[in-house]
């Protein structure tokens, strides 16, 4: 029974499975996600998550081989957004840290790195993001032997790990973390007026309260960060057939 904060890379974690915060269509995002397609072949596992798993809600896990990982396992995590915390974001978290653990011991790995899963750009307040990974990784440690490490990535991550762990390894630096964040983030600047101005306009959307709309929002955006600009259409089509409908 082993449970560990390290500040690290997640996709260089010499464990038998990662896990990634995943979207729910299968589609890229920026952050941890980016960087575990780039690492594990982006093209390889973009296929598998499209040929064998496709579509799965917020709160549920999936497994994919590694590829090119270290890692033999990704656990793939589908990460909430937060709202406000009154949509069941708090449930949905706990869910993916329960469903991600419940499958490492399916698989039989003996070690496991996750990040903080949704406290990136799914918006997740890292202080309660935090606090969920921790009582859900020590609950399932009192009937389980694992090794499990909680990878914190960026210095605010850090230094809430230190509050629990005054020891916390570095296995990273600050220059590290702020060239890959450029990388993995890079999206954001690139010089494309057309998916500028969506992004001009989901924001503009975002604004609306309808529950409806900002379920459209929230995924067109990741398919607005995706190089699948085909998928992301075909789906952004279905949502408009969807909210015609009666509830």
């Amino acid at each position: 029974m082993s449970f560990s904060i390290v500040r690290n890379d997640i996709v260089k974690m010499q464990t038998e499975a990662i896990v990634n915060t995943a979207n729910d269509h299968p589609t890229v995002g920026t952050g941890c996600d980016w960087a575990v397609y780039q690492a594990a072949g982006k093209e390889e596992l973009l296929a598998y998550r499209k040929e064998h798993i496709g579509f799965v809600p917020e709160g549920g896990v999936f497994w994919t081989p590694g590829f090119k990982l270290p890692a033999k396992y990704i656990i793939h995590a589908v990460s909430p957004y937060y709202v406000d915390g009154e949509h069941g974001e708090e449930e949905k978290l706990r869910s993916c840290y329960r469903g991600a653990l419940a499958l490492a011991k399916e698989l039989g790995v003996r070690s496991i790195a996750f990040p903080l899963i949704s406290a990136g750009g799914f918006g997740y307040p890292r202080e309660e993001s935090f606090r969920i990974a921790r009582e859900e990784i020590l609950a399932f440690l009192e009937n389980n032997d694992l090794e499990i490490y909680l990878v914190v990535f960026k210095k605010e991550e850090t230094l809430l790990g230190k509050l629990f762990q005054a020891r916390l390894k570095h296995y990273i630096d600050e220059t590290y973390v702020a060239s890959r964040l450029e990388e993995e983030y890079a999206w954001y600047d690139h010089d494309d007026r057309r998916r500028r101005r969506r992004l001009e306009d989901l924001e503009h959307r975002e604004l609306s309260k309808d529950p409806r709309e900002r379920n459209r929002v929230r995924h067109a955006d990741s398919f607005a960060r995706s190089d699948d600009h085909d998928l992301g259409k075909r789906y952004e089509q279905d949502l408009g057939k969807h909210d015609t409908q009666e509830p």
